[in-house]
């Protein structure tokens, strides 16, 4: 695994490359979590994040969209995410692009 520790003047981020879903409470433990994934990889890898919430989205780039988003928004705001939470993708480009996305500009 890398570990990228990232400090700023607004906050810290930590990077972590090749590790797996599995471990993720030990990165994140007391904190909330919502992990973002598609069908196809929840339908492969589910049982891995089994005990995060997890919002699937579809598979495909025409998911990539602003209805999308606002699906995961709705979701976030149903789980009571709030500025301090975990939102971690689970998958290939499109969904941690969807992810990392909706993470930047949620509340």
């Amino acid at each position: 695994m890398i570990r990228l520790d990232i400090s700023t003047p607004v906050g810290d981020s930590r990077i972590l490359i090749n590790e797996t879903a599995a471990n993720l409470n030990e990165f994140v433990s007391g904190e909330k979590i919502a992990v973002i994934t598609d069908r196809n990889v929840r339908g492969l890898h589910g049982e891995i994040f089994r005990d995060c919430p997890t919002i699937t989205i579809k598979t495909g780039e025409k998911s990539k969209s602003l209805q999308t988003a606002e699906m995961v928004y709705k979701e976030l705001l149903s789980m009571e995410m709030d500025r301090s939470s975990v939102i971690v993708g689970v998958g290939g480009g499109m969904v941690c692009a969807m992810a990392g996305y909706c993470a930047s500009i949620y509340m």
